[in-house]
């Protein structure tokens, strides 16, 4: 630990987990985000001979884990659908030949040809599997592609496997024990309740006005979610005009621009990013104080994920969220989207075929890029309902849709150092490139490395596109292996197409899978719509964990905790009365040494005595 990590010490539970690991166990493990999970897979594979395969759902995900353990001296590598046939074959050599330590690899890699025939004749020392809840069809971000993992306990009785995930409920926990045959497994779960995190949330009839004094008081760095790319860049803006260093992040935005505002969030104390839920994960930053959401997530184990970003660092840190009567409206509208209609998903499993020409008869084992968007827009679908559409026929085993074949920028020296010399006689510019690389990158001599041309720039004081254009230039002199980032979306087919009409759809597990969507969409309003319990008791119940005491500092706590003043609700009373009606934020600002929070408990107190009345646009009228 302190050889790789620099750590003299383990976080809560990371010895234990590690020890069961090394005893050769099955393991369990809930940790919360910033609970140190990768290193409890990490660390004991380069305690034994041969390497482990790290199971995890995202490439992005896996490209930094590699490189953090690349820049640490630990041989690793990943195989995932960016890369050419050429370039897995070259990982695979690697590893038999014992120089790579921990394989990373998607799901979806297992059900290629040749993949579970290689692990036969090379078997790993243990598995690990991040996210462990996408393989339950009951929990959050269900992945079909995951049961295929239950291939490891099939070919392999006795090897170990380590399933890890930030949150999952009893139910989906004990399904992941049964997909994946885990033996008696050393299971550890660790409590959901941070001490130094606090749970608000407001409801407001204006949110921008609201989330404008949030930000105001609070200096540190933030995250605020947004539902869609267009409430992010709006909302940026916004916060921007009153002052505030706001940017903003989506899956819209071009990979080189998406790592540029990350850096630039990253190496800030005081930024806010507005950014949609593909935002987060996989990021260490210990000092975000504020993680606030725009609006009503669709499930608690999302919530809480995003929420726990938020005083990783181990400071008081705040999750608030804002939310009105139309973000309940939109949400119960999206969560009916999540399912459509059978003859909804025969229409578009016909346009698929279409729109990709695969005759009736044809298409099993085939790929063809698939563009959502552009498919709605010649067949005139919504977009919505159209994307879990082509969701529910991967998961009924028509095709493998995989989404996320984002690659990184990767490099490779193909050259020695002393070409290098050569080059700085030469070609300068050229040579500041290459020697910038080598100073960032230390294992690009050894392996294919994911870079960021944002951050060499920055490094070098140049332009990115001198960058872009020095990595070309090298590439073609062969000094580098240079692959340019990519991106786009596929459908791999599994079933040669037949006619819509003879589609066969499980339609009564369908049902089911949408009354249990319907269930979570009802604990998230119960929790946000909650006024009478503590929120960390409320997710320590719904988690599966023994009731906590009260936070103390929760706005359910602290609103339990302060008795009305009599005269303070008089003294509202009486201001509401002389201006006839008032906004409630000018109200609130006639009070400035009084929360706002319990200026507008007041008013709904005033209101249920019918004393006042508001309307939609916050405006309080005398009654």
């Amino acid at each position: 630990m302190q050889q790789y990590w620099g750590y003299t010490s383990f976080r809560p539970f990371q010895e234990e987990i590690i020890q069961a690991v090394v005893d050769q166990n099955d393991v369990l493990a809930v940790l919360p985000t910033g609970g140190g999970k990768s290193v409890c897979y990490q660390l004991p594979a380069l305690l034994n001979p041969g390497y482990v395969v790290v199971v995890s759902p995202l490439i992005a995900l896996m490209q930094d884990q590699v490189l953090q353990l690349q820049q640490r001296g630990i041989p690793a590598a990943a195989i995932h659908s960016g890369m050419t046939a050429g370039q897995q074959s070259e990982v695979l050599n690697d590893l038999a030949d014992d120089e790579i330590k921990l394989l990373y690899l998607a799901p979806e890699r297992l059900i290629l040809p040749g993949f579970q025939e290689y692990f036969a004749d090379h078997p790993p020392r243990f598995v690990a599997i991040d996210e462990a809840h996408c393989i339950s069809q009951w929990g959050h971000d269900f992945r079909p592609a995951y049961r295929q993992l239950r291939f490891f306990r099939q070919q392999f009785p006795k090897l170990p496997i380590i399933a890890m995930t930030a949150s999952a409920t009893p139910k989906v926990l004990e399904d992941i024990k049964e997909q994946l045959g885990l033996c008696q497994p050393y299971e550890v779960k660790q409590t959901v309740v941070r001490p130094n995190l606090f749970y608000h949330i407001r409801e407001t009839e204006n949110k921008p006005h609201d989330l404008v004094r949030l930000f105001q008081h609070k200096r540190g760095s933030s995250i605020l979610y947004c539902r869609s790319r267009k409430s992010c860049e709006e909302t940026a803006s916004y916060l921007r005009q009153h002052g505030l260093d706001a940017h903003y992040y989506h899956a819209g935005l071009s990979r080189s621009e998406r790592e540029r505002v990350q850096e630039i969030w990253t190496n800030s104390s005081q930024k806010i990013m507005c950014a949609t839920n593909a935002f987060g994960m996989g990021i260490d930053k210990p000092d975000i104080d504020i993680v606030a959401h725009y609006g009503i997530p669709d499930r608690l184990e999302s919530y809480y994920q995003e929420a726990g970003r938020a005083g990783r660092g181990g400071q008081k840190a705040h999750a608030v969220l804002l939310y009105n009567n139309q973000d309940i409206s939109r949400l119960l509208s999206f969560s009916e989207q999540l399912f459509p209609s059978e003859t909804f998903i025969r229409k578009v499993y016909q346009a698929v075929g279409d729109y990709l020409q695969i005759p009736l008869g044809t298409g099993m084992g085939s790929s063809q890029p698939l563009d959502v968007a552009d498919l709605c827009h010649k067949f005139d679908l919504e977009k919505t309902s159209t994307y879990h559409a082509v969701r529910i026929l991967e998961r009924e085993g028509w095709w493998q849709w995989n989404q996320d074949i984002h690659s990184r920028t990767m490099v490779r020296f193909t050259t020695d150092r002393a070409s290098l010399q050569y080059l700085e006689r030469t070609h300068k510019a050229l040579a500041t490139v290459a020697l910038g690389l080598l100073r960032l990158y230390g294992s690009i001599f050894n392996f294919l490395t994911p870079i960021r041309i944002f951050e060499l720039a920055r490094v070098l004081e140049i332009d990115a596109g001198l960058v872009e254009n020095g990595l070309n230039q090298l590439s073609a002199l062969g000094f580098i292996e240079y692959q340019p980032a990519q991106s786009g979306s596929a459908v791999h087919w599994l079933h040669d197409r037949v006619a819509a009409a003879h589609l066969n759809l499980n339609t009564e597990h369908m049902e089911e899978l949408r009354q249990a969507n319907r269930n979570r969409l009802a604990e998230m309003l119960d929790f946000v719509r909650n006024e009478t319990t503590c929120r960390n008791q409320l997710l320590a119940a719904y988690f599966g964990f023994e009731i906590p005491e009260l936070c103390g500092s929760c706005d359910v706590c602290k609103q339990t905790k302060t008795d009305l003043s009599p005269a303070l609700k008089a003294q509202i009373l009486q201001t509401i009365r002389t201006e006839q009606k008032i906004s409630s934020q000018a109200l609130c600002a006639k009070f400035t040494s009084v929360d706002q929070g319990e200026i507008i408990n007041y008013i709904r107190v005033l209101c249920d005595e019918q004393l006042c009345s508001i309307n939609l646009s916050g405006t309080i009228f005398s009654t």
